[in-house]
């Protein structure tokens, strides 16, 4: 199968192993509780202050506005 699809057997296997989590969970919780307790009013730039400011989590604009949508 390995040959027919031109990968590395090594790769293959490194690929089954590997973890498949959503690493952004907590930050979307967090996310999602700001933007609750401010009644949807707020964007991603506003957001992305307030988790610094409430939580001291340096999140970039635009993974704050991916995890917005």
């Amino acid at each position: 199968m390995c040959k027919h699809l031109a990968i590395s057997r090594s790769g293959y296997h490194k690929y089954r192993k590997r973890n498949f989590t959503d690493r952004g969970l907590e930050c979307k919780a967090q996310i999602q509780a700001i933007y609750n307790a401010r009644d949807g009013t707020w964007g991603y730039r506003q957001i992305q202050m307030e988790l610094f400011r409430k939580y001291k989590v340096i999140v970039n604009q635009k993974r704050v506005h991916g995890l917005c949508n």
